[in-house]
C-alpha cells in the first residue's frame, strides 16, 4: 500500500494519451482534510481489522475443522481504500462537500469489512449462527455469486 501526500496548492489534471495538462483545479480544503484523517485512522484501522479477522477465525474454528471437500469457508477482511471512503462519505451526505460543514470517515459504517466466503449453503447457515453468538449486532449482506457455466449443447438427433 502506498500513501500519495501532495503539498502543491494547485493539482494538475491530464487528460487524453497527449499528456497535455489540461487543466489546473485549485484543491479541495474538505477532501484534504479527509484525506489526512484517513493517513491518521489507518494505523487503527489496520489492528481492527487484525482483531476482525481473529474473531471471526475464530469463532468458526469448531466448523472450519468439520468441513470435509467441497465445502470450503474463507475469510477475507479489507480496509476501504481512502479515495473509495471519501467517494462513498459524499454519497452519503450530499454530493458536494460544504466547506462551511466538518465531514468525518467516522460516520461511515464500513471503513473495515469482512466477507466470509461458503461453498456451500448448508456452510453458510451454521457459520451465520456461529459469528452471531460472536458478534451480537452484526447484520448479514448475503451476495450470492452466480458462476457462469460453460454447457455443451445437447445434439437432437
Amino acid at each position: 500500500m502506498a500513501i500519495l501526500l501532495q503539498s502543491e496548492t494547485f493539482r494538475c489534471r491530464e487528460t487524453g494519451n497527449s499528456g497535455r495538462v489540461q487543466q489546473m483545479k485549485k484543491r479541495n480544503p474538505v477532501i484534504d482534510d479527509l484525506r489526512q484523517e484517513y493517513i491518521d485512522l489507518l494505523p487503527e484501522l489496520k489492528l481492527i481489522a487484525q482483531e476482525l479477522e481473529t474473531r471471526i477465525k475464530s469463532a468458526l474454528l469448531p466448523l472450519a475443522k468439520k468441513l470435509e471437500s467441497p465445502a470450503r469457508l474463507e475469510v477475507k477482511i479489507r480496509i476501504k481504500d481512502c479515495e473509495s471512503a471519501i467517494k462513498k462519505l459524499r454519497k452519503k451526505k450530499e454530493d458536494v462537500f460544504d466547506p462551511e460543514k466538518n465531514y468525518s470517515l467516522l460516520d461511515l459504517e464500513d471503513l473495515v469489512g469482512a466477507r466470509i466466503l461458503t461453498f456451500m449453503h448448508s456452510t453458510l447457515i451454521k457459520s451465520k449462527k456461529l459469528i452471531l453468538l460472536e458478534f451480537k449486532n452484526w447484520k448479514a449482506d448475503h451476495k450470492k455469486i452466480k458462476l457462469k457455466t460453460t454447457g455443451h449443447k445437447k445434439n437432437k438427433g
